[in-house]
């Protein structure tokens, strides 16, 4: 008989085992993310015969949502051990996880490339991508506007203050402090990514499959904006790559014709311990984000 609790300090090396076996232990990042993120009390796991053969983290945020200021957990790193799968410990995990954070939360936020899994529980994506591709520029030369940061602390004052005049103006974004600032920033450029800065806009950039993808471009005016797509072409230009995607927050203007693509899921708290339909859990969550096109959708660690 199974039975399920928060992690021990002693647990580390059994969950960090765990996460490798699931998601591949690359390296610096694998042990930067055990070293500074991962937090035993914020650790579900699930114990067969005293071994853990099931775990899933979480991590609290605010979210700023229609003028409110709401506490929010983002869910991450389900997974069972290949040799116990199959067994409905991952649901009997997730199950219990939402029945201890509800109370707590307004709402559970993750980014799976499973959704079916978690629609049964009344999940469903609360924010859209708009996917932009553009060739790659004639010429890598780079403005000097721009400097590659090295993570510096005057790099991070900047990219927060220009996150926040970007985002003064959206909504459903996370509110980010200084440790956000610091986890989100190292643990992209621990995937190789790249970050580049102005006075205006910043860029975080990394090559996947031989293309240079985008990951978030924060800018304070359209002018700034157009500055960070050019800055993405000519680092695409520099790096061999025909060009570049990015998966954009609906607030961005796009060209006609540019997919969408679900993102991020939601289930509402309020919904989770009011009734038991997904269906219905699903209806009043979307009530709650709403449809707006200013919704931000963040990256998150």
């Amino acid at each position: 008989m199974y039975n399920i609790r928060l992690a021990r300090n002693e647990d580390m090396p059994a969950v960090r085992s765990l996460w490798c076996e699931a998601f591949g232990g690359d390296e610096p990042y694998t042990s930067w993310y055990f070293r500074e993120i991962y937090r035993p009390e914020r650790t579900f796991s699930l114990c067969e015969a005293g071994q853990i053969v099931s775990c899933m983290q979480y991590a609290p945020y605010i979210l700023s949502l229609h003028g409110r200021r709401l506490p929010v957990a983002y869910l991450a790193g389900l997974c069972t051990a290949p040799a116990f799968r199959r067994n409905g410990f991952a649901q009997a995990l997730l199950l219990y996880a939402m029945g201890q954070l509800s109370p707590q939360y307004i709402a559970l936020l993750m980014a799976t490339d499973i959704p079916d899994f978690y629609y049964r529980f009344g999940f469903c994506h609360c924010y859209q991508l708009r996917r932009h591709i553009l060739s790659a520029a004639l010429s890598a030369a780079i403005s000097p506007l721009w400097r590659q940061s090295a993570l510096s602390e005057p790099d991070l004052e900047q990219c927060d203050r220009i996150y926040r005049r970007m985002t003064a103006r959206l909504d459903g974004y996370v509110i980010r402090g200084h440790a956000n600032w610091r986890n989100f920033l190292t643990d992209f450029l621990c995937d190789g990514g790249g970050l580049y800065v102005a006075n205006d806009a910043y860029l975080l950039w990394i090559i996947e499959d031989g293309m240079l993808k985008i990951k978030e471009l924060g800018f304070t005016s359209r002018a700034a904006l157009q500055r960070g797509v050019v800055l993405g072409r000519q680092i695409a230009a520099d790096r061999d790559s025909p060009g570049i995607i990015w998966d954009a927050p609906l607030a961005v203007p796009a060209p006609a014709g540019a997919l969408l693509r679900p993102h991020v899921m939601a289930v509402s708290c309020a919904a989770l311990q009011a009734c038991t339909d997904a269906e219905e859990i699903a209806a009043q969550t979307k009530k709650l984000f709403g449809s707006s096109p200013k919704l931000w959708v963040n990256e998150i660690t």
